[in-house]
């Protein structure tokens, strides 16, 4: 049995959809963050010395589609980033580092249940 790599899309037999080969986007935040469409999968941030909020992009976008997001929060101190739907409602908080995953759901025949799933790892 041949096991998946990551930049094949497999990570021990989950599909993941969207940009995320070997790459990352972050960096450290001074405020409010909002993903893009055509950003990668893992998102690596330290908040710089404050809570931050992390807005990903419309969940009922064609594009986001069984997205998934992993976020890494390397802040140095007791500071958490707070995960929102496109600046909305919070999907999940990850607390000093720790990493956090968020998963786009909805069904194309009902597009209003599309929306963003998400839980911190322990």
């Amino acid at each position: 049995m041949s096991r998946g790599r990551f930049d094949d899309g497999v990570v021990e037999g989950l599909l993941m959809r969207g940009p995320h080969y070997k790459e990352y986007q972050g960096g450290t935040m001074t405020g409010t963050v909002a993903i893009p469409n055509t950003a990668h999968s893992v998102l690596v941030f330290d908040p710089g010395g404050a809570a931050r909020n992390l807005d990903l992009p419309l969940a009922d976008n064609l594009v986001n589609r069984g997205r998934v997001f992993w976020v890494v929060n390397l802040a140095d101190a007791a500071e958490s980033i707070t995960v929102r739907h496109n600046g909305g409602a919070t999907i999940m908080t990850v607390a000093q580092l720790k990493i956090g995953i968020a998963m786009q759901v909805g069904t194309t025949g009902a597009p209003q249940t599309a929306g963003w799933i998400g839980s911190p790892l322990p």
